[in-house]
């Protein structure tokens, strides 16, 4: 389950990429595409991707301007490297230029 800053909240069945006007690679097939309204531009156009497998919860930041932030339940914080994918869980939070989103247990 993803929370977001501006309501929104959907359960994560397939891979999602967010930002203010995604779009997949030629090959990439996704189950959703995420706009984030952000007339500010402090999100990139296709800024990071999020999925499960295998339980597991993956986000990964698409090269973005302004880069992906993960904060952990304990208050931890880290930056997400470019191209990399980083395990959340639930309780963390993920930051993307002004907006973010929680990871959550659950279904929409």
């Amino acid at each position: 389950m993803l929370s977001f800053s501006d309501g929104r909240s959907i359960a994560l069945r397939g891979p999602v990429l967010v930002g203010r006007n995604p779009a997949a690679y030629e090959d990439e097939t996704v189950q959703q595409l995420l706009a984030v309204e952000d007339p500010g531009k402090s999100v990139s156009k296709t800024h990071l991707a999020v999925w499960s497998e295998h339980g597991r919860v993956w986000v990964q930041d698409r090269k973005s301007t302004n880069g992906t932030r993960v904060v952990r339940a304990d208050g931890a914080a880290s930056p997400a490297p470019a191209g990399e994918p980083v395990e959340v869980d639930a309780g963390d939070v993920v930051h993307f230029g002004d907006h973010f989103f929680s990871i959550g247990r659950g279904r929409a």
